[in-house]
């Protein structure tokens, strides 16, 4: 059965707190948001014409949602449905987006004065998880392509003239791109972004006075360079960003910061911040030329003086009631790959339990967060993690490891739903899956090149196939 939930609960995959059914819950309330209760369409279309749609139009009229022609514009004049959009940004990608405060943004939005192309793109990213009843012949992975060319046609506009906002929405436009497998085109646009960071001059935390904006500088900065990395790492190129990024406050901090507040320097780095310094970890693994004693040594006692970032239930549950229980995991799931990497080599115990870690915390986001990690990172970890796993099966048969498999299967089966990107995840675990059947192909000096390559072949997307390779 399922939950009795808020839409906006529903839609962010977190727990909806009410005290009756119906009542706005605690949630919404907190946020000063509008808390609706509204059932999701069961099924959709399965996929019937060669292209998108060329606007959004709704399978029946519905009670509060007037769309108008279904143009961008008209979906950002209704403005409660553009607000639910928004919402959904920060719910979905919160993880590996730092480069917007909520608060701050929808302080902003409220007064008018975000940019359109950053709104637009935004809502390209979100749109595929709305429930609200859209007729679409394609599958809701396809919906954000009328929102993404239209804050496509703004950036084009502003593409010389550097900007915070045109800065926020090559961001936005290169994250769009990577779900679509699309990595050469993100890395276009994150040159420009990191260009624009460095015009501006957001690495020199001395060049803005107000402390807040600073902040706010610094997390755009830490999002381009996270991205940076993991794209550059794909292609196999020199990141854009190679200067030292500024380091961000915990969120605890910068929320006495906006209430000018004391601050209490109660965790020494952020999960945010944790996540950029474990991004750069993974450049240095993924491009040493052997095993290096030192970062084995210096990657397990990471944690050690950090008790408030380990994998525990009281931080577990910390996260839940600060909602930023998807980026802690995320932060885990890196950890656990770099972890992968490090120790592939062997392919040991210690290569397999991170592996099994990396499982158990997909496993746990859907039992106990009502949520699926499905971040441009997340594809490429899951993938590894299931070939790891299938050599510990090789070594010893598990029912656990057997019943992990299945877990990582089952992610990837519902993101792809709504991520295009993980049709081709998809693909490349059936791949591995008939290639790792005996313990040969584990011998193969090339093999976690091999794994680790998500290229960028499936840019021009064939919309019946959704991403899938034919042949």
């Amino acid at each position: 059965m399922p939950r009795n939930a808020c839409t906006s609960c529903r839609l962010s995959k977190v727990r909806c707190l009410s005290q009756r059914p119906g009542d706005k819950c605690k949630r919404c309330t907190s946020r000063n948001t509008t808390c609706s209760y509204v059932h999701a369409p069961q099924h959709y279309p399965s996929p019937s014409s060669a292209s998108p749609q060329s606007c959004y139009a709704l399978q029946h009229e519905t009670v509060g949602l007037d769309i108008g022609g279904g143009r961008p514009e008209e979906i950002l004049r209704e403005a409660q449905f553009a607000q639910s959009l928004l919402l959904l940004y920060f719910s979905n990608f919160g993880d590996v987006h730092f480069l917007f405060d909520e608060e701050v943004f929808l302080r902003r939005y409220a007064l008018s004065e975000v940019s359109e192309m950053v709104l637009f793109a935004m809502m390209a990213l979100s749109i595929r998880f709305s429930v609200a009843p859209f007729r679409e012949a394609l599958s809701p992975a396809h919906r954000g392509e009328i929102l993404f060319e239209h804050a496509r046609s703004l950036v084009k506009e502003e593409w010389d003239r550097p900007s915070i906002a045109a800065a926020q929405a090559y961001v936005l436009l290169a994250t769009y791109k990577l779900l679509y497998g699309g990595a050469r085109q993100a890395f276009l646009y994150l040159g420009f972004a990191a260009n624009m960071v460095k015009v501006l001059r957001l690495l020199d935390t001395s060049a803005e006075i107000d402390p807040v904006r600073l902040e706010c500088s610094r997390r755009l900065a830490s999002t381009v360079a996270l991205m940076d990395r993991f794209v550059s790492l794909i292609l196999r190129f020199t990141p854009h960003l190679t200067e030292r990024i500024p380091t961000m406050m915990a969120d605890d901090d910068f929320w006495a910061l906006k209430r000018r507040e004391p601050i209490v320097l109660c965790r020494k780095t952020s999960v945010s911040q944790e996540i950029v310094n474990l991004s750069e970890l993974l450049v240095a693994v993924s491009r040493q030329n052997n095993n290096s004693a030192e970062l084995r040594s210096s990657f397990r006692n990471r944690w050690a003086d950090e008790p408030l970032q380990q994998y525990t239930t009281t931080n577990l549950e910390y996260h839940r009631q600060k909602d930023s229980l998807r980026s802690f995991l995320h932060m885990h799931m890196l950890y656990h790959h770099i972890g992968q990497l490090l120790y592939f080599s062997n392919l040991g115990h210690e290569c397999h339990a991170h592996a099994r870690a990396t499982a158990d915390i997909v496993d746990y986001a859907w039992r106990e967060g009502d949520f699926d990690i499905h971040n441009y990172m997340a594809g490429q970890i899951l993938t590894l993690a299931s070939v790891v796993l299938s050599h510990a099966l090789l070594m010893k048969p598990s029912v656990e490891d057997e019943r992990r498999k299945v877990c990582i299967r089952q992610t990837v089966a519902r993101v792809r739903y709504h991520t295009r990107m993980f049709n081709w995840v998809h693909q490349c675990l059936d791949e591995w899956e008939a290639k790792t059947t005996t313990s040969q192909v584990f011998e193969k000096e090339s093999l976690l090149d091999e794994i680790t390559f998500l290229g960028s072949q499936f840019e021009k997307l064939d919309y019946l196939s959704a991403g899938r390779c034919s042949g």
